[in-house]
């Protein structure tokens, strides 16, 4: 069995990409994967987004609806009553016509089939895929991508109108938080400023990771997708840890059209990511408090070290590695930089494949860490508006 799809689906997909029998005379141009859990208030304008943008698209759209909920008889009955009536989904697997372009798979996950603990948004991402996946391998699904997104957002009309190219293992759309009624709401407006902010920093530094991770953006290529074993099942940064795989075996492309609009709130559904930290942030500025985030001098740091690294793969001089980053060589050493550098040296013989196994090894989750000890260590938190008086250029386009 070489054939990474079909590894993947008979060996570690869900159980419902291979339930799709009632399915076998339908057909689809595209697919997205939704994840709803309490989303009763955001579901059917999501739905008529995504109605409106198979409109204006090419063949019939599929969107595979993932309803999940813990075993708490509290969520199963919010979900029971809010979700399950709204799309008529009240056995594991029910397709609907939703319009004439429009068809939506609901696949049931609540109550007697709910979710077992600590999986939550990952699991239904990877649910959704793997529907998607199994089409796609039976010609029935005829993009070689899936979109996911979540039920707060708005897409576009032109959402599906992406030519996937060659290559490519995802790509991200662009997005903004929309405030409701024309209103503000500035805990949403700084963290959004916050994670430009980051990958505005990764990108100044040279790391191939400068890309954002946030889950209702992405547009995955299924082969890539069985490649890396699909979603992580995790109740949050899903998103975060597919693409640091996707990116180890694919182009990662970051869209500037269109633009995905996300409502705005705070949520206590996961135990940390966006609507936990805007939440957090909301209590701490009523308090007065002030935002606070990295300090620019961590990326450049980051870029000493991603540079100096990627010189060690053409020469292998320790001595000028050391001294290149000789302000925090002990982290560098702890994170295990001169090892990982060595091993490349002793396994690679070309320095491509040495500076491809350097950021490999270096991904995107090292990188964060490497950010945390920085900041733990040298480098503490700065206020929001001192950030952006010290590196204007950092900020630039805010």
């Amino acid at each position: 069995m070489n054939d990474p799809i079909e590894k993947y689906l008979s060996a570690y997909a869900e159980p419902e990409s291979g339930a799709l029998d009632t399915l076998a005379d339908r057909t689809w141009q595209q697919a997205v994967a939704v994840p709803a859990r309490r989303e009763q208030l955001w579901l059917p304008s999501c739905l008529k987004a995504i109605g409106e943008a198979a409109e204006h698209a090419n063949g019939r759209t599929l969107c595979i609806l993932i309803l999940n909920g813990e075993r708490e008889a509290a969520l199963q009955t919010w979900n029971s009553l809010g979700l399950r009536e709204l799309v008529n989904c009240p056995k594991p697997l029910s397709l609907s016509a939703y319009s004439e372009k429009l068809e939506v798979l609901c696949v049931n996950r609540t109550g007697d089939f709910a979710f077992p603990e600590k999986q939550g948004v990952g699991l239904a991402r990877k649910i959704g895929c793997d529907i998607a996946l199994s089409l796609y391998t039976k010609k029935q699904l005829s993009a070689s991508c899936v979109h996911t997104t979540d039920a707060d957002v708005q897409v576009p009309i032109d959402y599906f109108n992406i030519p996937f190219m060659e290559g490519v293992s995802a790509y991200l759309y662009p997005f903004r938080h929309r405030h409701l009624a024309g209103g503000s709401d500035e805990a949403h407006d700084l963290y959004e400023a916050f994670l430009h902010y980051y990958v505005k920093g990764l990108r100044r530094a040279g790391s191939p990771y400068a890309f954002h991770t946030v889950g209702s953006t992405l547009v995955l290529s299924l082969p890539h997708y069985a490649v890396i074993r699909g979603f992580p099942k995790r109740e949050a940064a899903e998103d975060f840890y597919v693409l640091n795989k996707l990116a180890k075996v694919g182009r990662i492309e970051s869209l500037t059209r269109p633009v995905l609009e996300i409502r705005p709130r705070s949520s206590d559904r996961v135990p940390f990511g966006t609507g936990q930290a805007t939440g957090k942030l909301a209590t701490a500025l009523e308090r007065g408090e002030v935002y606070q985030i990295y300090d620019p001098r961590v990326f450049d740091c980051l870029g000493i070290w991603i540079k100096s690294a990627e010189s060690y793969c053409r020469d292998r001089d320790s001595s000028r590695l050391q001294r290149a980053n000789a302000e925090f060589y002990d982290i560098i050493t702890l994170l295990g930089g001169p090892h990982a550098l060595d091993v490349a040296w002793e396994t690679r013989s070309s320095e491509e494949d040495r500076l491809r196994h350097f950021h490999t090894w270096f991904d995107a989750f090292r990188t964060l860490r490497l950010v945390h000890l920085l900041t733990e260590r040298y480098f503490k938190k700065i206020p929001y508006s001192t950030a952006i008086a010290g590196d204007q250029a950092l900020l630039l386009g805010l």
